[in-house]
Order: C-alpha cells, then sequence, then structure tokens
C-alpha cells in the first residue's frame, strides 16, 4: 500500500509506504523546471499519477508517473497546450 504526495512549488512525486511508514522514494519532475502552473491527478487505485502543465510551453508537458515501479514518461502534446487530464475508469488510458 502506498500514499502519494504530490509538490506543487518543487514539482516532485513523493512515494510513501503506509505500512512501513517511511518514504519510498522521490520522482523528480524536472520536465516542468521551468512551469509556472502544474496540476496533477492520481489514479482512483493510487498507483498511478499525470502531471501536466498548464501554460502554453515548448518542452514535454504531459508526464506520466508509475508510483509502484518508479518510473515515469513524458510527452509533448497538444502543442504545449494542455488544460486537464484525467484517468479513465480502471486507469486504463489518459483523456
Amino acid at each position: 500500500h502506498v500514499i502519494i504526495s504530490c509538490g506543487s512549488a518543487d514539482h516532485t512525486v513523493v512515494i510513501w509506504d503506509l505500512e512501513a511508514g517511511t518514504k519510498r522514494s522521490d520522482i523528480l519532475l524536472d520536465e516542468f523546471e521551468h512551469a509556472k502552473n502544474v496540476k496533477y491527478h492520481i489514479s482512483s487505485d493510487g498507483t498511478q499519477v499525470i502531471a501536466w502543465c498548464t501554460d502554453s510551453v515548448p518542452f514535454p508537458n504531459l508526464v506520466f508517473v508509475d508510483a509502484l515501479n518508479n518510473t515515469k514518461n513524458s510527452v509533448y502534446c497538444h502543442e504545449g497546450l494542455v488544460r486537464h487530464a484525467t484517468f479513465s475508469k480502471g486507469s486504463a488510458k489518459i483523456i
């Protein structure tokens, strides 16, 4: 069991081990180093995060984080402008 916290100032996703009560890992979203407006959505099962920048930017603006595997993937989409992102039912897709 994990708990995920998302830092708005430092753009870090922190994964906490609920049973041990310890920090499991930090995942820095360095893609957003120069971003001003970042939003987050955590999947209903609490194991995945999507983060997106709502500004029109020339760098990757959508990041997917897999908290269980401590991995992330980023993409540049919609000509640098994403207004909202969410997981579909069952977290199978990002909409």
